[in-house]
């Protein structure tokens, strides 16, 4: 096609984004391309106005759009471009102005690069439907990770392998009244983020539980009779299970390591019931009442330390 008469100046490009040599542009960015005058919009097309990968001459996808009023041409990608990617800007002799003059020769724009993949930023990490064996993991980040993973201990334990992590993750398997420790791994391209969160299971929903052990110092009457100075013991058992109707009671000396002990050692046994019925005159002990194996060493439920 014929210029128009009188005008056989070749347009320029003035200027263009993203700015040759930035960097940690983002990779939604639209990039343009301004030229001196108007344009013949009809020679601004996917193949005449181009973005390209640095890397490889590759083109990518995108649409074009023209304002004749800022003689601005706007390429937009189809997706994201890629992270820590440079990209350069090409407009091609077949652009032409309102007159038909085309560029004297082909524009490349200075690469710019894009931004580094960001690593997901956890937001939310707890518990719930936390009961005796098993739990339930929440999480929130920021972004979709591409991976997430968790591994689960006891507190003073070793970790089990990494396992893939569901939103609303159910953990079973757990056991009553223990102190975990669960840790999540979230992955993003080369990014890696971590947390962990300590829970402890409730108490088991059946059976006979030991709350505690207390040792005091005693001196003086007591209710039920006199204890020798120095020190007794007391511990809470609660049966939850109705049909518990037998508790015994087996003793050592702590001291020797004789499962046997004197009568003058263990001299009363008081019991009370949902903390109301007081066998306050307590339960003489004699040489029958002790045996000769213990079946467990109950102070060590107050030293576990996963507890």
């Amino acid at each position: 096609m014929a210029n128009s008469a009188g005008d056989t100046t070749a347009p320029t490009v003035t200027s263009f984004t993203p700015i040759g040599g930035s960097t940690s542009v983002s990779i939604s960015t639209t990039p343009t391309i301004t030229f001196s005058e108007t344009m013949n919009s009809s020679s601004i097309t996917g193949s005449s106005v181009l973005l390209k990968k640095v890397s490889d001459g590759s083109i990518v996808t995108g649409t074009v759009s023209y304002d004749s009023g800022t003689h601005t041409v706007t390429i937009t990608p189809t997706s994201s471009l890629s992270y820590t990617t440079q990209y350069y800007i090409v407009a091609t002799t077949a652009v032409q102005d309102s007159s038909n003059n085309a560029l004297a020769s082909e524009y490349h724009g200075s690469a710019f690069t894009t931004q580094t993949e960001d690593a997901p930023v956890i937001t939310s990490l707890y518990a719930s439907n936390l009961v005796d064996i098993s739990m339930t993991l929440n999480w929130i980040t920021d972004i979709t990770a591409d991976t997430a993973q968790y591994k689960i201990k006891l507190k003073n334990g070793t970790y089990g392998s990494w396992i893939t992590l569901s939103s609303g993750q159910s953990i079973t398997g757990l056991t009553a009244n223990k102190t975990y420790v669960v840790q999540v791994k979230f992955t993003k391209g080369a990014n890696i983020v971590t947390d962990t969160l300590e829970f402890k299971t409730a108490k088991t929903s059946s059976g006979i539980e030991i709350h505690s052990i207390d040792r005091i110092s005693t001196s003086g009457p007591t209710v039920g009779g006199t204890y020798a100075n120095g020190y007794h013991f007391r511990f809470y058992v609660t049966a939850n299970d109705l049909t518990e109707i037998e508790l015994q009671f087996k003793f050592a000396n702590r001291t020797n390591g004789a499962t046997t002990m004197a009568t003058a050692d263990n001299t009363l046994l008081r019991v009370t019931e949902n903390g109301t019925n007081d066998y306050s005159t307590g339960t003489t002990l004699t040489l029958a009442d002790t045996y000769t194996t213990l079946s467990s060493d109950i102070s060590a439920i107050d030293s576990d330390s996963n507890l």
